[in-house]
């Protein structure tokens, strides 16, 4: 008699991270901000640096788990955010201030040209954006500016640059921050609207 094997199929759960790392970015939003506002002072460019440089890896994991949600734009986005503004730019943040304290040649413009190449991709993410919520839409419209700001500020009006990527920075943590936090609460059974998409994105 032919022995019956039983096959017990469980379902993979999961969990959606992106409103703990929507408020990873949220913080730095608030540093970037208060470092181009002047209220940190000296030595803000290391102390921005090593935040950044800080929350690498919990930014990485996160991108990685929104990429397993099969949100391709959301987990590529914040991969994008993770490499470049969180190890890159820490990296070169802290070494260029280490640089500037020991007197060694630094290129610090190369930091800027990431930066307006990535405010580049950035606003390619946005249209892509036009089918997602509007809160995920301004938030990537506010970073956008901010980040082609601070590349921008290394060539072009530095003070202009500096005053619009602070502004633009610490609008964009106020949102964050508000999906963030209704990220959470819909965990826990409170519905709060993220904002119909601009387009439909059965009829984009």
């Amino acid at each position: 008699m032919e022995e019956k094997k039983t096959i017990i199929i469980r379902d993979e759960v999961v969990v959606n991270a992106a409103p703990a790392t929507c408020f990873i970015y949220c913080c730095l939003c608030f540093a970037f901000a208060a470092s181009f506002f002047g209220i940190l002072g000296e030595g803000a460019g290391l102390a921005v640096g090593v935040l950044q440089l800080s929350v690498f890896v919990g930014y990485t994991i996160g991108a990685m788990y929104i990429l397993k949600t099969g949100a391709g734009v959301g987990g590529n986005t914040f991969f994008v955010f993770a490499t470049l503004f969180g190890g890159a730019g820490g990296a070169l943040s802290v070494a260029g201030a280490l640089c500037q304290h020991f007197g060694i040649p630094f290129a610090s413009n190369l930091g800027n040209i990431v930066n307006i190449v990535s405010g580049g991709i950035l606003w390619v993410i946005l249209y892509a954006n036009r089918v997602a919520s509007k809160t995920d839409f301004f938030i990537i419209l506010f970073a956008a500016m901010g980040v082609s700001a601070c590349g921008l500020q290394g060539f072009v009006a530095p003070e202009l640059m500096g005053k619009i990527a602070g502004v633009t920075l610490l609008i964009d943590g106020i949102i964050v921050f508000y999906s963030s936090s209704i990220g959470f609460l819909g965990m826990s059974g409170v519905k709060v609207n993220y904002g119909k998409p601009f387009v439909n994105p059965d009829k984009k």
